[in-house]
């Protein structure tokens, strides 16, 4: 910082020292100076994951034309980190605008080409941007993780040692971890990915993976406590679906709408996710909430056997036993849950939906009467 503020002096130096308008070089330095601080506020930003601060630190430094290859970089890549991939290649493109051969652009393209899940093509950005730094081994570890993705064969095992000896980087540790995990071998996975926070303990794809692996392990109230405070509205979807599944299993169920939400926001396609959400809404006891859940559900999949189930559940609930029974006997001929269980619980919806009809028929009758006796009588003759 000592340093920046001589390089201001300076500048302010020079346009007080020349009576005319500041030179060409003078504005260039002074555009320079302004994307430098720019670029450490937003980066101070993104660190506090204030990602709208930061994105418009960098806005305002290309709208003061202020902007460097480096701002239109930094601006993609929390443009990724929020979710708003459309605005990625726009600033990428403009970087290469201003300096043709910047070697962090395929890199940044191949961090949103892994956010949308398109492995081979982020691979193949990493490959050019390992080119261009060619020492960087994150963006060498970043190819190797795409590749493994990508399910191509990549030799791990050479590069990672025992986990519990702490020789093998992070970025290693966390392919194997992945590995590990993509294999089935949860409690293995495990192994690498605290290995991996040990040497670095805020790396968050080390945090997700081993939530992850808890979630596989079935150790649900490690994953709330794991991800509760680490996953937004914005994160991926797989995070967002882990955390709210083991939240309903934990009964944490205002965590569980809060993701199922933010995921279903972006994928209303996820029959899934609405279930889950219903499944949250009910247990939650907020019966029109679930209803609409429900019917999302059932748009996408009417044939849900499970969705017909929770629906008796939630028809029973509110004391409409006749519609509960006709959701339990659709549910059985669609093939949900055990067969007694489900014969057991329509038997009890036409039971109560009998109580209640021979409840409601001594108060329709006296009803009946009050209203015949309220009605006027001929007195006789027509006077």
């Amino acid at each position: 910082m000592k340093t920046l503020w001589i390089v201001l002096a300076l500048a302010f130096a020079g346009c007080q020292a020349t009576p005319d308008a500041p030179t060409r070089t003078q504005n260039l330095e002074w555009d320079r100076v302004r994307a430098q601080l720019a670029l450490r506020n937003a980066q101070r930003h993104v660190e506090a994951r204030n990602l709208g601060s930061a994105r418009r630190e960098l806005e305002g430094a290309i709208g003061s034309g202020s902007a460097t290859a480096d701002v239109h970089v930094m601006l993609a890549r929390v443009a990724i980190e929020a979710g708003h991939w459309h605005a990625v290649e726009p600033n990428l493109a403009a970087a290469e605008r201003l300096e043709p051969d910047h070697a962090s652009v395929h890199a940044v393209r191949g961090l949103l080409a892994e956010a949308q899940g398109r492995w081979t093509a982020a691979a193949q950005s990493y490959a050019i941007a390992s080119k261009r730094l060619p020492t960087n081994e994150r963006i060498q570890v970043a190819r190797m993780r795409a590749l493994e993705a990508a399910g191509h064969d990549v030799n791990v095992n050479r590069h990672v040692a025992d986990p519990a000896a702490g020789h093998s980087s992070t970025g290693v540790l966390l392919i194997a971890g992945n590995r590990e995990l993509n294999a089935g071998r949860a409690d293995s996975a495990l192994r690498y990915y605290d290995a991996a926070l040990r040497k670095q303990p805020g790396s968050r794809p080390a945090w997700n993976g081993r939530a992850m692996a808890l979630y596989a392990l079935g150790r649900h109230g490690e994953v709330v406590a794991a991800l509760r405070d680490r996953v937004g509205d914005t994160d991926a979807s797989r995070l967002q679906l882990t955390l709210a599944r083991s939240a309903l299993v934990t009964e944490s169920y205002p965590i569980a709408v809060r993701m199922l939400q933010a995921h279903v926001e972006r994928r209303r396609d996820d029959a899934d996710a609405w279930l889950d959400l219903a499944r949250a809404f009910f247990l939650m006891d907020r019966p029109q909430q679930t209803e609409q859940a429900l019917r999302e559900t059932l748009a996408l999949q009417p044939r849900n056997a499970t969705a017909a189930m929770l629906w008796g559940h939630m028809r029973f609930r509110s004391g409409q036993f006749n519609e509960a029974a006709l959701a339990y006997e659709r549910a059985s001929k669609l093939g949900a849950g055990d067969h007694r269980t489900l014969a057991a619980l329509i038997d009890a919806s036409r039971r109560r939906f009998a109580l209640q009809v021979r409840s409601e028929q001594p108060r329709a009758a006296v009803a009946q009467r009050m209203v015949n006796s309220a009605q006027p009588t001929n007195q006789g003759g027509d006077g």
